[in-house]
Parts: C-alpha cells; structure tokens; sequence
C-alpha cells in the first residue's frame, strides 16, 4: 500500500512541476506565443486565399485580454475591402495555450466594411476562392461542396463559439456597383445576455431610411429570432433597392426565426417562422403599380443534406387568407435537379381570389366565387438532360361559380366591343369588333385555308383544349433551359386573345399570371364560345404597321377580301404573325419570297395535310412563290441583314 501511494504522490508531483511549468513558460513567453498563434493564423490566410491581412499591433494582457489594432483586410490588386481600428477581447485562457481561440466578450471600435462591384470584377469573391497552385496549362477540377459539413460548420459558428458580449461602437457597411451605392451606417450594435440590438440607418444618397433590429440568440437550445422594425414614418422606401434592383420596397415588421434540431444525425434540420407585415412593392418586371401585401407568413421544415437542400412539404406558406404547403428538393450532384410540387385539397375558391394582392391583378379586383377548388402541380427536371423535365398542373372546379365579377365582365367578348391596338405600351388606335366596323369578317366569311393555317402555326389543339396545353408549356420550359434564356413562350390562342383584350401590353410577371387565371376562367367556365374567341382573335391581331384583323391584312398584302385567299397566301400570313413588322425583309429583289419563306410555306402545307385540313392534290400542286399586290409592296426592303430566325419562328 505504501509503495502504491508513493507511485501515486510521484506522479502528482511531475504533474504538479509540469503544470507549474508550463504556467511558468505561459508567463515569460505569453507574448510571444501570443504573437506566433496570430501571425500563424494570418500566415495561414495569406497563403491559401488571393487576399491579405495585415495588422499593426497584437498584445495580450494578463492571459485573457487580447488588443489587436489596424486590422486590415485587402484582396490583391483590388480596393480594401474591410478595417478595424481596434479589437479588444476577452478570450478564454486555456482555450488560447490550446490554438482553439474562444472568446466571452469582443468590443469592435470603427469597423468598416466595403463592398465594390462592377460588371467583371468584385473585392469580395475572393473570401471564397483558394488560390490555385498549378500549372497555368492545367484546368481545375470543379470541387464538390459537402452543405452538410459546411452547414454544420456556419452553425457551430454561431451557437459554440458566438460570444457571450459583443459591442461595436461606429460600424458601416458599403456596397458600390458601378455607380449605385448604398451605405448602413450604426453607432452601437450590442449583444448582451442573449438579446441583440441596433438602430441603423441605410442612405443611397437620394432616400434615407431607419431599421431597428432586435434579436435573440439561446446558444444552448441552438435557437435564433431576429426583427426588422421601420420605425417613424409609415410607407417610406428602403433605401437601395431602386438603385440596383429598380424596386420601391417598403414594409413595417420582417420577423424571422429558427431553430436547429440535433435529432438527426444524417441533414441538418432548420424549423422556423418568418413573416412580413404590410409589404409593398414597385417593380416595372413584376407589375406596373404597387403591390400590397397584408401579411405574408412562412412556417419552414428544411433539411440540408451532402448534396441537397429540401423544403418540407409540412412547410406552410400564407398569402393573406390562402395557405398551401410547397415541397422543394435542390439535389447539387453528380448532377443538378429541382423537384417542385404542390398539392392542395378542396378549399373555398374565394380564398384564392380575396388573397391576390392589390395591385397586382387589376381586372380580378373585386371577383366574387363560390364553390371549392384544388390544386395539383408536380414539376422535376434534371438541369443536365433539360428532356428529363416533367410538368404537370390542375386547377380543379367543385360546384365553382362566378356570383360577380371585377372590374371587367369577361363575357363582353361574346358581344359587339370596341377594342384598343397598343404599341410599344401605348394605345394607337381603337375599332368595333363586331358588324358595326365595316373591316369586320365573321368567323365562316373568313377563308378556310387562313383559319387553318393559323391553327398549325399557333395552336393546332385549340378547339379541343381548355385554355392551356401542358406538353406544350413543357417543351417551352425545355427549349428555354437549353438556350440559358427565354426563347420560347408556349402561348395558345386563348392566351394571345386574353392578353390583346383585356391587358395592357406591359410584359410584366403579374401579367402573365393575369393572363392565365382569366384563361382559366373563360375556358373552363365557358364563358365565350371557341368560335367567338376564334372570330375575334382573326379580327383583332396584329398583322403588319397599323395593320389589325384578317380584313386589313387580305387588302394589305394581297388586294383581296378574307374569303378569297388561297393557300400559299394563308400560310405566308399565318408565318409573319409573330413578328408582323418583319414582312418587309422576307423577299428578294425579284418579288420572289425568300428560300426560307417557301420552305415554311411548303412545311405548313405538309402539316395541314396530315391534320386532314387540304387534299393531297392541294398539297402536292401548292406554289409557294407568294406575290404581294396589296400597299405592301411597297414596303419591301430588300436585306439579307435581318437573321432567319428573327422573321419567322419555324413550327416546332
């Protein structure tokens, strides 16, 4: 027993010299191993981003107090992007002699930050950039992101190592592109005992404006809640927004809270509420005046996996009095794919139209429904094989309605109605479409050959479809991921009526969403006859300069009545519906019509042939040598400067 206890006091005294020790080495060389931990750290930095920190002085005051001046952070070759005139610390000891620095409190004095951006280059991308050590014929491999350990790292960040204080005393941050800019300036932003809180104010050089932010942080239950108060005046612009985004935004509250749940072991899980009070927007590409919103709320269930990211449908969106709950799936690799879908059961239809936003859906305004509607869309598409992509969308009717309508009674299209031709957004002029209007042609007055050709240029199903046609729609999204643009639109003739006669021309989001619900309407609650829409449609079109409806355009191009075309003429006319204007460009100096103009003609003839709309003799014998003997010759520009494809949009 007594050799055990000596063994055991012999241990306890080298342990007891070691620590002595190293307190002792701590002590005399505290400095210097102060100083070696931190030009490490800015060593480390250096060398592996294109970037440098630089610092004047560090020093370190008993074994916790860390002062630290002139910090500077510059990329290379580009303009500084941030400094700090002092940084005083509380760090915690032993985590400090271990190289895991931790600190209780941190206290910031002038710290500035500098955003700049032009078209091609920034002085920020390089924070997420490592500098690439290679040879300069060699191409660096794309480097897969694994969200889930960087998710787990910016978490751990902000609920392990956040201190326990932070005061920043004279704090701005800038962001120059190009021309624009935008400054948030604060005297103090503080946390303390969990509760975060500041008063900035954003300035873009025209508008000012004050947000105050008050947070909370519970390290320990891994939660955060934070809110943006506009206090003063009500309905003021955020500054910044017009500048870069051309959007007048204004709101009171934005609240947004979340919690990280521990349970699993395979995502990272974020469940939140987030809400937005009296939203208003301006934005010329969504709609054309201010957009309100009462309330919007968003209840959230998201994952983050390796290689996704997930919205849970038990997610919940609330859009005034109408609720749906989306799914969402971003998956990053080995390849990129989005699945989307939304699936919502039977539900009073008068939430959906007392939901639209002012503002936004000018002709619903006031629509009064009853009955149920539910909803269905599913949509996946693999950004690697763009003909991967599925879409399918029902607005399904259950004893559906319309007791009154907004501010435009839709049936008007089945009685005599004027009609205004705009331009480039403004109205040039107005005419009866009905029998009053001496260029007006009924429907079965109107050739065959051009009601037919339309029909295979512009939408072969219209009699048969209510509005919409999914594979179309479909193949237009698939066209428009290939191009990495908008080149397709996927319209039907139902839509292209709705659009001429009901809205204005402005080629806005809201609009086209407009468009479709009263598409939805009109066709599925057979508010005007396809032959009506069809009628109307052939006598309002654009078909060349202040040309409208088949009566001018017969006249125009070829001095005759709509009953007396034949079928090279119909199918030339049905091709410059697109783009009308461009007629001009599509013959030589001949008077012949170009190569490409007879090889449409020639396709369309061939399409309306296996649609069983001509004769095979028709067909066979059709001359596509088309000559103009209206006005419209001499309009004639003989060119080879204008693209195919900006004349003509070839059948798909």
């Amino acid at each position: 027993m007594n050799i055990k206890k000596e063994k055991v006091k012999r241990v306890l005294l080298i342990f007891s010299i070691f620590l002595v020790t190293l307190i002792l080495i701590g002590i005399i060389f505290k400095q210097s191993i102060f100083n070696y931990l931190v030009n490490s750290k800015i060593e480390s930095f250096n060398n592996s981003h294109q970037g440098t920190i630089s610092i004047k002085e560090s020093r370190l005051s008993g074994f916790s107090d860390i002062t630290i001046t002139k910090i500077c952070l510059t990329p290379l070759t580009k303009d500084t992007l941030l400094t700090i005139d002092s940084l005083h610390a509380d760090v915690k000891f032993w985590s400090l002699l271990f190289g895991n620095v931790r600190f209780r409190s941190i206290y910031i004095n002038d710290f500035k930050i500098s955003l700049l951006k032009t078209d091609s280059t920034d002085n920020f991308n390089f924070l997420l950039k490592n500098k690439f050590h290679s040879d300069t014929n060699s191409v660096p491999r794309a480097k897969i992101i694994n969200y889930f350990d960087r998710s787990n790292i910016i978490f751990n960040a902000l609920f392990s190592h956040i201190p326990d204080q932070i005061s920043i005393q004279n704090f701005s941050a800038s962001y120059k592109h190009n021309k624009d800019s935008v400054m948030l300036t604060t005297h103090t932003f503080s946390l303390c005992d969990n509760i975060l809180q500041s008063l900035f104010l954003l300035n873009d050089g025209k508008h000012k404006s004050k947000l105050q932010l008050v947070g909370k942080i519970i390290t320990d239950s891994r939660i955060a809640a934070f809110k943006i108060i506009q206090p003063g005046k009500a309905d003021k612009q955020i500054p910044g927004f017009l500048q870069n985004y051309k959007a007048n935004i204004n709101f009171d509250t934005i609240f947004f809270s979340f919690a990280q749940s521990t349970e699993q072991a395979e995502w990272v899980n974020l469940l939140g509420k987030s809400y937005i009070n009296h939203l208003k927007i301006n934005q010329p590409a969504i709609s054309q005046t201010d957009i309100l919103f009462d309330h919007l709320k968003f209840d959230f269930n998201i994952r983050i996996g390796d290689n996704y990211f997930q919205l849970d449908s038990s997610s919940t969106v609330y859009l005034n009095q109408l609720s749906f709950n989306p799914f969402i799936n971003i998956t990053t690799s080995p390849t990129k794919q989005i699945t989307f879908k939304i699936h919502k059961k039977s539900f009073p239809a008068q939430e959906l139209f007392s939901s639209l936003p002012e503002g936004l859906f000018h002709t619903l305004y006031g629509i009064k429904t009853t009955g149920d509607l539910s909803c269905n869309l599913d949509f996946f598409v693999d950004l690697s094989i763009p003909d991967s992509l599925k879409f399918s969308s029902d607005l399904i009717r259950h004893n559906f309605h319309i007791q009154k309508f907004g501010t435009i009674n839709y049936t008007s299209l089945e009685s005599d109605f004027e009609y205004t031709a705009f331009e480039k957004g403004e109205p040039i002029r107005s005419f009866i479409v009905g029998p009053e209007n001496p260029n007006f042609t009924p429907l079965l007055q109107i050739s065959p050959y051009i009601r037919n050709a339309l029909l295979c240029t512009e939408d072969g199903a219209f009699f048969y479809h209510r509005g919409f046609i999914p594979e179309a729609f479909q193949q237009s999204i698939v066209q428009n991921i290939k191009q990495k643009r908008f080149a397709r639109g996927g319209s039907t003739i139902s839509m292209q009526l709705v659009k001429n006669v009901f809205l204005k021309r402005n080629k806005t989001i809201a609009r086209k969403l407009e468009e479709v619900i009263i598409v939805w309407l009109i066709e599925n609650q057979g508010l005007c006859s396809k032959e009506r829409m069809y009628e109307v449609y052939l006598n309002i079109i654009e078909w060349g300069p202040n040309i409208y409806g088949i009566t001018e355009a017969s006249l125009f191009y070829f001095n005759k009545k709509p009953s007396e075309l034949t079928l090279p003429e119909s199918i030339y006319l049905a091709s410059i519906v697109p783009k009308p204007k461009y007629f001009k460009y599509c013959f030589e100096a001949n008077g012949e019509p170009k190569a490409y103009v007879k090889d449409f003609i020639l396709t369309i003839a061939n399409k309306m042939l296996d649609k069983n709309m001509i004769s095979e003799n028709e067909a066979k014998n059709i001359d596509a040598k088309v000559k103009i003997t209206g006005v419209a010759k001499e309009f004639i520009i003989h060119s080879d400067t204008i693209p195919v494809n900006e004349i003509i949009d070839f059948p798909k």
